[in-house]
């Protein structure tokens, strides 16, 4: 398992969270990997709840551990795709 912290902020205009469908991991192999959210329910992003206008909140993603290389995450917010890069290492 890696646990990845994040910090996320609301930049819309009305109440709104980051949730499962939001996001898709993808490991240094370039395959899907799944997440262990519901394993980590009082520090994970899936169940940190809706934030308000303006404000920031931090948290933890959890996806199972496939090796060490760069994981990439691909944030779907309709129409616009952002991927990071996530250097793991053991």
């Amino acid at each position: 398992m890696a646990r990845i912290p994040i910090t996320m902020r609301n930049l819309r205009n009305e109440t709104h969270g980051l949730n499962m469908f939001s996001y898709t991991f993808y490991g240094p192999n370039g395959n899907r990997v799944d997440s262990v959210s519901s394993f980590f329910m009082d520090y994970d992003v899936d169940w940190a709840g809706d934030m308000r206008r303006g404000t920031t909140q931090r948290s933890y993603i959890h996806i199972l551990y496939v090796g060490n290389g760069d994981y990439y995450i691909e944030f779907g917010f309709f129409r616009t795709d952002v991927e990071v890069r996530v250097p793991i290492r053991r």
